[in-house]
């Protein structure tokens, strides 16, 4: 008669249980973080890819606006209450609204409201732009028209954005030249990543 060989039916014990929950516990830990590292790198990277684009595509369509325009019909509006800017090159006509983060470009054209209740979105540039200024630079040493808050809106024109000579007498005005340079420094961002410029443009014609 056959014996009948009796098979070990011996299962885990609870130490090696507890040891292989730790061990696999371990290795969807180091996976989990291996995944979400490169998730937000990709993250990271993306922002940053689109942040630079934004700028990019911001700066160019400012250059050719500002190069395209005429010295004689450039000046620039401080709305000082708002912090808005509205810049006019004779052609186009670039504005901030610090309300709606946002720039829009118009066509110049005489007696038109850039401001509209709802602006256009055929007119918007960027809508990242966290804060932005724009100045007629001084190509020389020569002091620049100053802002003042006690006039809202100041309009600076290129032809007098600079002081020539200051004149001691009261009775005397200052001599004011002109500049075709406007420097411009605008700071986007795109979620949590941000990115300054500070870039100057001369008006050609």
């Amino acid at each position: 008669m056959k014996r009948i060989k009796k098979l070990n039916n011996k299962g885990f014990s609870l130490i090696e249980l507890l040891i292989c929950l730790a061990i696999s516990s371990f290795v969807i830990l180091a996976a989990y973080s291996l995944v979400l590292v490169g998730t937000r790198s990709y993250d990271n990277n993306n922002r940053a890819a689109k942040l630079q684009k934004e700028v990019s595509f911001t700066t160019n369509i400012l250059g050719e606006s500002i190069r395209n325009g005429k010295c004689e019909n450039s000046y620039i509006i401080y709305y000082h209450s708002r912090n808005d800017i509205e810049i006019h090159t004779g052609e186009r006509v670039i504005c901030y609204d610090s309300s709606e983060k946002s720039l829009f470009i118009y066509e110049e054209a005489s007696g038109t409201d850039y401001w509209p209740a709802t602006p256009s979105k055929q007119n918007l540039v960027s809508k990242y732009v966290e804060s932005f200024d724009a100045s007629f630079l001084s190509k020389n040493d020569k002091s620049e028209v100053a802002l003042t808050t006690l006039t809202d809106p100041q309009t600076i024109k290129a032809t007098e954005a600079v002081i020539e000579s200051v004149s001691a007498d009261p009775a005397i005005p200052n001599t004011l030249s002109g500049t075709d340079i406007i420097g411009f420094e605008m700071t986007f961002k795109i979620d949590d990543t941000a990115d300054t410029t500070e870039i100057m443009y001369q008006i050609r014609n």
